[in-house]
């Protein structure tokens, strides 16, 4: 069984997740991809907090969006790689440009 769970701590918004110990995002991107038959070089992760330095840790390529939370980009400056990218932009924009600044996507976001 798995639980994953967002609980909020306080008023300020503070989370926690839940996750068995044999789960996680890394497993399950990795999961996925093998299931799919997808080579880490078809395989982008993208993610804003600390729940996601797991998928990081693969060895699949990666994009750090520009709103994401101080613990992923701190985790983000500790581990740099050519695999991954911190996007200036937030949300869905920072997943385009670490995309584009992938090289696999041009400046409208279309795969090349």
């Amino acid at each position: 069984v798995v639980i994953s769970s967002q609980l909020p701590l306080s008023k300020e918004g503070h989370y926690v997740d839940f996750v068995c110990s044999a789960a996680g995002k890394g497993n399950a991107t990795l999961y996925i991809r093998d299931r799919f038959g997808f080579g880490p070089e078809d395989t982008v992760v993208a993610g804003d907090s600390g729940n996601d330095i797991l998928m990081f840790e693969t060895d699949c390529r990666g994009v750090v969006v520009g709103n994401a939370k101080p613990e992923l980009q701190a985790w983000h400056a500790a581990h740099p790689t050519e695999r991954h990218v911190l996007s200036e932009a937030s949300f869905a924009a920072g997943i385009l440009e670490g995309l584009h600044r992938l090289g696999l996507a041009n400046e409208a976001g279309e795969g090349h």
